[in-house]
């Protein structure tokens, strides 16, 4: 039997450490705080906003969706969904610099589009006709009404020229509506 005082058990080589724990989950949080412009470059985040804007879609009652599409490039830049409500079916389609789940509670107006070509309507316009309008899950609730403003108004003068250069005209919080062909 052999007597020492040094003990000849070996130490681990890492030791769990909380104060280690709490800064890597810091330095995550805080990380992904200052990357959420850029978040859509990673994979777990490319399909958040879409994913966003079909869960909207499906919480409308009585709409269903008949297909999707999107443009996948390093980032999710476009996408469109065609649904049907109570037998009118349209396509939505969702740009770049939209705020696309934002549409649902606030919308400027809508840019309709059918054979005969695009109309820019207002939410103050539709207002008028009767509609109270304030985003795009009420534009859908109200479809066949909606449709049928769009399909007899004129819309609003609209020239992109002179509205990009004033810049007083700003697509970003429009719906984009296209009636499918019948």
């Amino acid at each position: 039997m052999q007597n020492s005082i040094h003990s000849t058990k070996e130490q681990p080589a890492f030791r769990f450490n909380i104060r280690f724990l709490l800064l890597a989950t810091a330095l995550v949080a805080i990380a992904l705080v200052l990357t959420a412009p850029m978040r859509s470059f990673l994979p777990w985040f490319y399909y958040e906003e879409f994913n966003g804007v079909r869960n909207r879609l499906e919480a409308v009652e009585g709409l269903e969706i008949k297909s999707h599409w999107q443009h996948q490039d390093m980032t999710l830049e476009d996408c469109g969904f065609s649904v049907a409500v109570d037998g009118i079916e349209v396509s939505l389609t969702f740009f770049d610099h939209q705020d696309w789940v934002g549409l649902f509670e606030e919308t400027e107006g809508i840019v309709y589009e059918d054979e005969s070509g695009q109309k820019y309507l207002t939410r103050d316009q539709l207002q008028r006709d009767g509609l109270n309008i304030e985003g795009l899950s009420d534009v859908l609730e109200n479809l066949d009404a909606v449709v049928e403003i769009c399909e007899t108004s004129s819309g609003i003068e609209y020239n992109r020229e002179a509205q990009n250069q004033s810049g007083e005209f700003n697509f970003k919080r429009w719906a984009n509506i296209r009636k499918a062909q019948q």
